[in-house]
């Protein structure tokens, strides 16, 4: 009478073989888990910006429709705006810089965090313009139109996003279109 003996088991090939491809595909999903990360953390800091640069140019957009008379001046990385209104004596100031973002008369107009917690750079604010809007193909040239165009404002926003190491990924550009009826109606240019 024979006796057999049957194993039930791994191999130690087996087994090693088996580590190899776990080990394999976890790496490879940590990887895709980082990249996933990363561009978490892009589009979170994108939509902060965005939002922060909207809020901003829509109160700069409301203080210049109510504005008669305006004068700005740059200097390095800071864009100042003084604004004057008929009837009173207020004058706005608001002034733009690439490190502290927007003041409106020395408060600032929003929350603004350039760097993350480990003091990277996430965005950065690298010009600020504003102007007369220039004529375009097509634009009315007429005087009621031209008047209307000289009290308009043209905002132009830059900012420049960065990724975790510092590497700049794009420019964002914000752009409004902004007309002052007291402008309009007092005739007042800057």
């Amino acid at each position: 009478m024979k006796i057999s003996k049957t194993y039930n088991g791994f191999t130690l090939v087996e087994l090693l073989t088996n580590i190899v491809i776990v080990s394999s595909l976890s790496f490879a999903m940590m990887f895709v888990f980082y990249e996933i990360q990363q561009d978490f953390d892009i589009e979170e800091n994108r939509s902060e910006i965005i939002n922060y640069s909207n809020r901003v140019l829509d109160d700069i957009s409301n203080e210049l429709s109510g504005a008669y008379q305006t004068q700005t001046r740059k200097i390095s990385n800071t864009t100042s705006l003084q604004l004057a209104y008929r009837n009173t004596n207020d004058i706005t100031r608001i002034w733009v810089n690439s490190n502290f973002g927007f003041y409106k008369n020395d408060t600032p107009m929003d929350t603004f965090l350039p760097k993350d917690d480990n003091n990277r750079i996430k965005y950065e604010i690298v010009n600020f313009d504003i102007d007369e809007p220039a004529f375009q193909v097509g634009d009315i040239w007429s005087f009621e139109a031209n008047n209307a165009r000289y009290a308009s404002y043209e905002m132009l926003l830059e900012v420049d996003l960065f990724d975790k190491f510092n590497n700049k990924i794009e420019t964002l550009q914000f752009n409004r279109v902004v007309f002052s009826p007291s402008k309009f109606i007092y005739g007042v240019t800057s």
